[in-house]
């Protein structure tokens, strides 16, 4: 077995290792780090062993950069929204991507180009993220701050209380007390 080491110091060090041992077979897939450097050199060494080789010319490496994701339509910033179901859609400036959803710090799935979904009443944080080709995902992910206000069905209610149906109410209705001192 082999291992194999990159130098990003033209050879000085070789402080990344890209496979800690693999079969001395002649061929290896290796994933590359995500960074820029002019002076690159890989050396393969015997495991257990003092046999070595470095490459015999320098090659450069560029990195990848990340996407930046935006949200497309959806709730704005700040904003309370009168339903409890919300769509979000949202791109990355880059083509092939995926994407990384959270919902108040949760992890949810998210679809290609949008998520939809049935929020309680509170304060909700919505963000995304791209995630290009190479897996470097958007470090600023794109978020939005919104909230559903409760239903007035989950206060408490003492005393004379009355629904009244209206569908310009939140929810479709409201509710009414003629006597003092109701809560």
């Amino acid at each position: 077995d082999v291992k194999i080491s990159l130098s990003t110091d033209g050879g000085a060090s070789f402080g990344t290792v890209l496979a800690a041992s693999t079969p001395n077979d002649g061929s290896q897939t290796l994933a590359m780090p995500n960074v820029d450097a002019n002076d690159v050199r890989i050396k393969i060494e015997a495991v257990g062993n003092y046999f070595f080789d470095v490459n015999d010319a320098s090659f450069v490496l560029k990195a990848t950069p990340a996407p930046e994701t935006t949200i497309t339509s959806g709730p704005a910033n700040g904003s309370i929204v009168l339903k409890r179901r919300q769509a979000f859609t949202y791109a990355s400036s880059v083509t092939p991507a995926t994407y990384v959803c959270t919902v108040d710090e949760e992890t949810v799935p998210c679809g290609a180009t949008g998520l939809e979904q049935r929020f309680r009443a509170g304060t909700h944080i919505f963000t995304v993220a791209a995630v290009n080709a190479a897996g470097v995902v958007d470090a600023t992910p794109a978020t939005a701050t919104f909230t559903v206000p409760r239903d007035e069905s989950t206060f408490a209610r003492k005393g004379t209380w009355n629904r009244k149906k209206d569908k310009r109410a939140l929810f479709g209705d409201y509710i009414t007390s003629r006597r003092k001192g109701s809560e």
